[in-house]
Order: structure tokens, then C-alpha cells, then sequence
């Protein structure tokens, strides 16, 4: 950030960075990884670091992909969700 001139950013985890497998419960533990580097980038940089969470309904299913939306906002403290 400091080679480019930003002075902060708004982070959030690359879908395309993401592999998916067929196995629910495996997609939901890499996107939970995914965001907790996000997550830990902004808490290590508070002023330089806006943090958004991401979740995907299709490769967690819906009650999962809530479930991780909730941990990002109550334990991660995202403001920002899609």
C-alpha cells in the first residue's frame, strides 16, 4: 500500500481464490480461513484496513452461508457482508 500511495483499503476475500469441493462443510471452513486472514490483516492494521466479509449461499448452502455471515459480523466485527 505505502509503494502505491493508499492510504487505506477496503479488503475482502477473493472468490476466484477460492476452491470449492463438493463437500459443504469443507467450502465453509476455506471461506472461514479466507476471512480470518482478512479479519486478522485488519486488526493488525486498523487504519489501513477496511474489512468485508464473504460468504456464498451455492457452496455452502443457505443455513451455512448464515451462519457464517453471523460469525463475521459478532466475532470478526465486519461491517460489511456480501
Amino acid at each position: 500500500m505505502n509503494l502505491s500511495n493508499i492510504d487505506m483499503s477496503l479488503t475482502l476475500q477473493n472468490p476466484a481464490c477460492t476452491l470449492y469441493r463438493e463437500n459443504k462443510n469443507e467450502n465453509y471452513k476455506s471461506l472461514l480461513n479466507a476471512n480470518l486472514y482478512i479479519a486478522s490483516s485488519a486488526y493488525a492494521y486498523p487504519d489501513r484496513i477496511i474489512s468485508a466479509g464473504r460468504t456464498d449461499p451455492v457452496a455452502l448452502r443457505v443455513e451455512k452461508a448464515g451462519e457464517l455471515t453471523r460469525r463475521y459480523i459478532l466475532e470478526f466485527g465486519f461491517t460489511i457482508v456480501l
